[in-house]
């Protein structure tokens, strides 16, 4: 398994093709597991901060996704509290800098980890966990799932959690994203298997984009509310490098943080990590 895992990571990071294989099942590994939590939801609803991006499928209603924490916790309105995301990581430069913020204003975050990169990184896992942060499993390659037939669906969410797992075994993976918010029937099916909740976001300021510091920022505190789920990103796929290397592929990222952390608890917020779905 820590072989096959190994070869996936690396052709992974090179942009080599390599060959999929039975999942590993989760359920030996973890000590705790969730169930996918019901939410409904309307298409009056939807938020529109929560519409699917970057040429994805149009979005999917569903009665098994979470995109915002209000049905889920009685008391979220009376705390006001706000959940921070961050997808695609961990990042050897990105990732420890929004660690590092965290850690400033003592506020706790969910990273939503893509496999093969938290396979190359375990520290950055370790150190999440140390640090009291949730890790939620992104997929172990990033691909769209809703091209992606069931097999290969739960492959990807599986061999996600043992990555994550192996880099740090005290971690207990609860959540999961869907890349580019592409569910389908098959996702949600492969994450009531692992027992995993299927979370969305209601807050998506598109700082993938990188549009300004100043426009994140704004698109944040505009739709802040109690219960919101605000999606980041600490990291990049590689098939989406977009020109930028190194700790400038989300500078612009952990600048807004740096001013959104403060900016929220001005504003009432409590920031935390999601919560346990039991």
């Amino acid at each position: 398994m820590l072989v096959d895992l190994e070869q996936r990571g690396a052709q992974f990071e090179s942009g080599r093709p390599f060959k999929m294989r039975d999942p590993i099942c989760p359920k030996a590994q973890r000590s705790r597991t969730v169930a996918v939590t019901p939410v409904e939801c309307s298409t009056s609803d939807w938020p529109a901060g929560a519409a699917i991006d970057r040429n994805g499928p149009e979005p999917m209603m569903h009665s098994d996704w979470l995109w915002d924490v209000r049905r889920e916790c009685d008391d979220c309105i009376g705390h006001r509290s706000i959940y921070l995301t961050f997808d695609d990581g961990p990042h050897p430069l990105c990732t420890p800098q929004i660690l590092d913020l965290l850690a400033e204003h003592r506020v706790p975050a969910t990273f939503f980890v893509i496999g093969a990169y938290a396979f190359g990184q375990p520290e950055l896992i370790q150190r999440m966990v140390e640090e009291g942060h949730e890790v939620g499993n992104h997929t172990m390659t990033h691909p769209d799932l809703s091209r992606c037939g069931f097999d290969e669906v739960q492959r990807e969410i599986f061999d996600a959690n043992a990555a994550i797992m192996m880099a740090c075994p005290q971690a207990s993976v609860r959540h999961v994203r869907a890349p580019y918010g592409s569910w389908t029937e098959e996702v949600f099916a492969a994450s009531a298997i692992a027992e995993l909740a299927a979370i969305k976001w209601s807050v998506d300021p598109s700082d993938w984009s990188r549009p300004g510091v100043d426009t994140i920022v704004d698109a944040v505190l505009e739709s802040a509310k109690p219960g919101a789920i605000v999606r980041l990103h600490d990291g990049c796929p590689p098939d989406e490098l977009i020109g930028v290397s190194g700790a400038g592929l989300r500078d612009q990222t952990v600048t807004a943080v740096s001013r959104l952390i403060p900016a929220l608890l001005e504003r009432g917020y409590q920031i935390r990590s999601l919560p346990h779905f039991d």
